[in-house]
């Protein structure tokens, strides 16, 4: 129940303060609560996902607490719940794992595209 009681803050507070999470931005539809999905919830950092009923369109906001105040970043998706889930487990991409992924992409360009149309 706790965890209920801390979605409906979060969400009372995103919806009166920023006005966000309201209303979907296609259609202009009302976001069922019941559709809105907080998927890590910790003290410093909440992924929000919801997708509108009547459009099917999805938002995907994430809030973050630092040091020097809140960040809120809203992104217009097509990601499904579940999709969303499958990046939220993910390790943070690095700076290696960015030269790697040039390396595959520049050095081996070839056996990259035969890898991903298999």
């Amino acid at each position: 129940m706790k965890d209920k009681s801390k979605k409906y803050s979060l969400l009372k507070l995103l919806r009166s303060e920023f006005g966000v999470i309201k209303k979907c931005p296609i259609c202009e539809k009302e976001f069922e609560e019941s559709k809105i999905n907080i998927l890590d919830f910790n003290t410093s950092k909440q992924i929000i996902h919801s997708t509108c009923s009547n459009c099917k369109h999805s938002l995907v906001f994430i809030l973050e607490n630092t040091d020097i105040g809140g960040i809120l970043i809203g992104i217009l998706s097509d990601l499904s719940l579940e999709d969303v889930k499958k990046f939220t487990n993910k390790k943070e991409f690095d700076e290696n794992d960015l030269l790697e992924s040039y390396s595959i992409l520049h050095f081996k360009q070839k056996d990259f595209i035969k890898e991903i149309i298999k």
